[in-house]
């Protein structure tokens, strides 16, 4: 669901983009305020999009769309032909608009590509990677936010879906705007690159995230890659200075290819990391405090600052941005009390859940430190492979005891049990892990929450809270 500004949503070149038959063109005149592909989120004045996916078909809740409100919505022509009766009945009933197009998510697509060509002097940055694209867009969000007026993808709208909607959010006031671009696919990141054609682009790093789909970490790079594809020689490229796929990452780039990270990072004299309360760094002569902890939250922020420095932002807008940013929602989001919990929980792969142990190890605390562990998903006929490294790494490694959730785990305490390590226990159960957590936990303890967003770990939170 996207607000828009109605002076800026489907114009002439906006519905010829669509491809499709208007009809009920009068109901376009009172404008749309909004976007949703979802008929429960829709709103009056909205424009509704049926999307077709596996389990069911947006088109069969275009009435409920329409009941809530929607003054127009899309409809593609072979569930019209179908529904010619149905469909022409509601249009009479709700004075609405049907722009009847072959297929409604790729009218979507093409429209949010005419949306963002209208908007003059726009400047678009495009973010990808297997881990830290939701960080690193916000807080290049931020930094920009404060130079100039600045759209930023909410949430997860980064996706062939997602995308398009976050792309009716940017309105003609609009300088920058800054966009996550995700894949899971083979093709994905083409489609996603045709519309926002950024300016700039961002690669944070290539993991094994949808490893199942795409077979080799090598692939993945090269769909990742992809985010360049429209560059013709006057845009730039971000890459970290350590990435071992950047050869193959920057081969044939028509644009600058930047390096970040430590070595790179002009004026960035010292850091130190602060366990929880994030890192100090001194850059081009200022003391800054980046909240948000872990090695992996400051590569992002060299990331946001090379950025922005190549945008020629001010240093001390920089400074205010970093500062003032705050943990995203099941990304580190910390939770300070008789026992601390970090809720780090909303996705996991391999490179994430390694991090999360070494964070683990570094960091000092004078009571337990507990790793919850939840199955990491997508990853096909790796998912063996991928538990078994992750459980090797946590066996060796500082922690106190471990609860591992999922079938996918058991392997992982194996791994642990293997060196004659206590305090290990694997439930399949979620109400069976929740009850046993409780009961182990003690005031001074520190939890760190870690698993694919299937397996719903944030629901301990509340039951730890209390």
């Amino acid at each position: 669901m996207v607000e828009v500004a109605e002076n800026t949503f489907l114009n002439k070149k906006t519905i010829e983009a669509s491809g499709g038959e208007v009809l009920g063109e009068s109901a376009l005149k009172r404008g749309v305020k909004g976007i949703s592909t979802d008929s429960r989120k829709c709103k009056h004045g909205y424009m509704f999009i049926p999307i077709k996916g596996e389990k069911t078909d947006g088109h069969l809740y275009i009435r409920s769309a329409l009941e809530n409100g929607c003054v127009a919505s899309l409809i593609g022509v072979d569930y019209f032909k179908k529904s010619r009766d149905e469909m022409l009945h509601l249009q009479k009933k709700y004075k609405n608009c049907f722009l009847i197009v072959k297929d409604p998510l790729t009218s979507l697509q093409r429209m949010a590509q005419e949306h963002l060509r209208g908007r003059n002097n726009l400047y678009t940055i495009g973010i990808t990677g297997s881990n830290g694209k939701t960080t690193t867009k916000e807080l290049i969000g931020a930094i920009l936010g404060l130079a100039a007026p600045t759209a930023v993808s909410e949430g997860n709208l980064n996706s062939e879906i997602g995308l398009p909607l976050a792309a009716f959010g940017v309105r003609d006031e609009h300088k920058y705007a800054v966009f996550e671009m995700a894949m899971n696919r083979k093709g994905e990141m083409d489609i996603l690159a045709d519309i926002v054609r950024p300016d700039c682009a961002l690669i944070t790093n290539i993991g094994t995230a949808h490893i199942g789909y795409l077979k080799s970490q090598e692939a993945i790079a090269l769909e990742k890659k992809k985010i360049f594809s429209y560059f013709n020689g006057s845009q730039k490229g971000f890459i970290h200075e350590e990435e071992p796929f950047f050869p193959i990452l920057s081969e044939g780039v028509r644009g600058e290819i930047i390096p970040y990270g430590e070595k790179s990072t002009p004026g960035l004299k010292s850091y130190k990391h602060s366990g929880l309360n994030g890192t100090e760094l001194r850059w081009q002569g200022q003391e800054i405090l980046f909240p948000l902890p872990g090695k992996f939250n400051f590569r992002n922020c060299l990331g946001a600052i090379r950025l922005a420095v190549e945008l020629g932002v001010d240093k001390s807008a920089i400074k205010e941005a970093l500062e003032s940013i705050k943990p995203l929602s099941g990304r580190g989001e910390l939770f300070r009390g008789e026992v601390t919990i970090v809720k780090d929980c909303y996705n996991a792969n391999m490179e994430s859940s390694l991090e999360a142990v070494d964070f683990l190890d570094s960091i000092s605390w004078k009571g337990r430190k507990i790793f919850v562990l939840g199955s990491m998903k997508e990853l096909g006929e790796f998912t063996s492979w991928v538990h078994e490294k992750v459980g090797e790494r946590i066996a060796v490694s500082g922690i106190d005891a471990v609860f591992f959730f999922g079938e996918e785990t058991e392997i992982c305490k194996r791994r642990w049990d293997e060196r004659g390590r206590d305090f290990s226990f694997w439930y399949t159960s979620y109400e069976k892990l929740e009850r046993a957590i409780v009961r182990f936990v003690k005031p001074g303890d520190l939890l760190y929450l870690k698993g694919s967003r299937a397996m719903e770990l944030e629901r301990l939170i509340d039951p730890l809270l209390k």
